[in-house]
C-alpha cells in the first residue's frame, strides 16, 4: 500500500508541482471528489488510504453526483487556479487515488458516479517494457533499401574525406 508521502509524491511528479503545490492540489481534487462519492463508497475508498489522504476525502457531506466537467470546475475554484489547470490536477489525483487503493477501492470510485467521473480512476498504464534504445532491425551496411541503410560511400566522415567538387561548388570557392 502507498503510504500520504508517496501519495502526494506521484502528484508531484506527474504534475510537476512543488511538493506545497502537489498537496494543495491533492486535497483540494479529493476533497470535491469525497463531496460526490456516495458515504459507503467513500469510506471503503478511505480504509485502503493513509489517514491523512483518507481526510482530505471526508472533509465533506455527500453532495449527490456530478460530471467530471462539473468537478474540474469546483476544483478550479477552490484551488484558485484555471479550468485547465484545475483539470490536469484533478486527472492526476484521481489517477493516483485509484492506484493507491487498488482493485477493490476502484470498484468503490466508480460503481456509483456518472460515466465521466469513473473515468477519472482509471489507473495509468503501466509501460510493457522499458523503452530500448535500440533498433529493433539492424540492417548490415550496404544491405539496406534505404538511404540510411544502403550502400555507404565511405566509412569516413565527410568532414574528413579529400575528393574533388564540382566546378561550381561552395566548398571549392574562398
Amino acid at each position: 500500500t502507498m503510504n500520504s508521502m508517496q501519495f502526494l509524491e506521484q502528484i508531484r511528479r506527474r504534475t510537476g508541482l512543488d511538493a506545497r503545490d502537489a498537496r494543495r492540489a491533492a486535497a483540494c481534487a479529493l476533497e470535491i471528489v469525497g463531496e460526490h462519492l456516495p458515504d459507503p463508497d467513500r469510506e471503503a475508498v478511505c480504509r485502503k488510504l493513509p489517514g491523512d489522504v483518507a481526510q482530505f476525502l471526508r472533509r465533506r457531506r455527500y453532495d449527490g453526483d456530478i460530471e467530471a466537467a462539473e468537478l474540474f470546475e469546483l476544483v478550479a475554484e477552490l484551488e484558485g487556479v484555471t479550468l485547465g489547470f484545475a483539470a490536469e490536477h484533478t486527472r492526476v489525483v484521481c489517477q493516483v487515488l485509484a492506484e493507491a487503493v487498488g482493485d477493490e477501492g476502484q470498484r468503490h470510485l466508480g460503481v456509483n458516479t456518472s460515466p465521466s467521473m469513473a473515468a477519472l480512476f482509471e489507473p495509468r498504464a503501466a509501460p510493457s517494457s522499458a523503452p530500448s534504445h535500440e533498433h529493433p532491425h539492424v540492417v548490415p551496411p550496404g544491405q539496406g533499401h534505404t538511404l540510411a541503410s544502403g550502400r555507404p560511400g565511405s566509412y569516413r566522415p565527410i568532414s574528413a574525406a579529400h575528393g574533388t567538387a564540382h566546378r561550381d561548388s561552395v566548398v571549392e570557392s574562398d
